[in-house]
């Protein structure tokens, strides 16, 4: 198990990640603003909550076999976005892979996969993220395939 960034190196990563975003997408992008409010408000999250481990947010992972830096933790080859919801998260895929091969490549339905991104900065798969969000209290009660929706219901 890895070690949890402390909040200045997290600040450094998060302001990485936004000037990249700025970079990349275009100016006005309305999922840019959301997930520039998801990555800030994910240092509160992680560094002023009681609890060990929360979702953060909504995360689509594109495992394409290829090495990009800032990854989660557990993520060791392909690329993961993160956004208010996973349409946000697709958008942004969108966004790197203009020709959609994130979309095209996935006809197992397990190379573009649908989860969350964790307080301790790791991906999580749907299920995973709903015992996660139930024992963190993000939920009412155990939600056994977890949406973004569900957090934003509570």
């Amino acid at each position: 198990m890895g070690t949890q960034l402390n909040e200045s190196a997290y600040k450094k990563l998060i302001a990485e990640n936004i000037a990249a975003m700025e970079k990349h997408m275009p100016l006005h992008s309305l999922e840019k603003k959301h997930i520039i409010k998801v990555l800030e408000w994910s240092i509160d999250r992680i560094y002023h909550k009681d609890c060990a481990v929360r979702i953060l947010c909504a995360a689509v992972w594109y495992k394409n076999g290829k090495k990009y830096p800032h990854m989660p933790k557990n993520v060791k080859s392909g690329i993961v976005t993160i956004g208010w919801g996973h349409a946000n998260c697709m958008a942004i895929m969108g966004q790197i892979f203009p020709n959609r091969e994130y979309i095209l490549n996935n006809k197992d339905g397990k190379t573009t996969v649908q989860g969350f991104l964790t307080s301790q900065n790791n991906y999580v798969d749907r299920k995973t993220a709903g015992e996660i969000a139930f024992k963190a209290g993000q939920t009412k009660e155990l939600i056994e395939f977890l949406y973004s929706e569900n957090l934003r219901q509570y």
